[in-house]
């Protein structure tokens, strides 16, 4: 026996479900494209609805082989009645930052109505032709946290200037109107650029004094001079807290002796100057 719970909005749900060889989902006279099934859902991607109905519901027929799973009107009273409720299309209204680095994967948060009914959010970004794609998780009906999409820029030759991408937008399943927002003023920043650490690429500590990175571009020059870079610098496998200014990071060691790698990592990036001899022999040393 194959039975059917009808939500309101989202994947069908009930038991199951994955009997039989055809599937074929309708709400109302427009079909759902059938995507995949498992014994405890089914899960469709609609159609454009274009009819006007009461409160936009609509009857859902499910067909499975020969069977049809549908509760009509006139039993509602003794059952749940098995429909759909279209709503409005998803829409954004704020992003914050409205920056990232040019190799993207900085955290950006989105504002908007019904983010929640996208099963596979993304975020976008065209430039000099070429799209990169990143990925968004939904938290709740007003709210998603995105990973900003990398710009094709030569960073070897990277300029130090801000760059504004030709296309910004969100791939919402088909809310074509938000593959491009035309009100954003979204900018890419240029990336942190490391130096290395000098011949012959060892670094000489004694316990406990801090490890200094330098570089540049490691602050983004954002309006307000409020913008911050989630930096991860690892002495080896252990993580050091980090104090970042224009010009360098700063990093607490952790209670480490012997020579270990230095990893540096920000958005997409990762680096390493060099490494590091922790040892009550060596002598005070700062990179060259």
């Amino acid at each position: 026996m194959v039975t059917l719970v009808p939500p309101s909005r989202g994947p069908l749900t009930g038991k199951n479900l994955n009997a039989g060889s055809n599937v074929s989902v309708m709400f109302g006279e427009y079909p759902c494209l059938f995507h995949r099934r498992t014994a405890e859902y089914i899960i469709c991607n609609t159609t454009t609805f274009g009819s006007v109905v009461e409160k936009n519901m609509v009857d859902v027929t499910v067909k499975v082989d020969k069977a049809t799973l549908r509760k009509e009107l006139e039993k509602a009273k003794m059952h749940k009645e098995l429909k759909f409720k279209y709503v409005e299309d998803p829409t954004i209204l704020r992003i914050e930052p409205e920056w990232s680095i040019v190799s993207g994967n900085t955290p950006v948060t989105v504002w908007g109505t019904n983010l929640d009914l996208i099963q596979n959010p993304q975020i976008r970004a065209k430039y000099g032709g070429k799209e990169h794609i990143n990925v968004c998780e939904v938290q709740n009906e007003t709210e998603m946290v995105c990973q900003a999409p990398a710009l094709t820029v030569d960073t070897s030759n990277q300029s130090d200037l801000a760059e504004r991408p030709d296309e910004f937008g969100f791939v919402l399943d088909n809310v074509f109107s938000l593959l491009i927002l035309n009100k954003t003023n979204f900018t890419y920043y240029p990336n942190p650029v490391f130096e290395a650490f000098g011949p012959p690429g060892i670094l000489e500590l004694k316990p406990g004094t801090p490890l200094i990175l330098k570089g540049k571009n490691l602050t983004p020059p954002v309006a307000g001079g409020n913008a911050k870079l989630n930096y991860t610098v690892l002495i080896g496998e252990k993580p050091c807290v980090v104090t970042v200014s224009d010009v360098q990071l700063l990093c607490e060691s952790p209670n480490l002796t012997g020579r270990h790698k230095v990893t540096a990592r920000v958005g997409g990036m990762e680096f390493s100057p060099g490494m590091v001899n922790i040892s009550s022999d060596s002598p005070l040393s700062l990179p060259a």
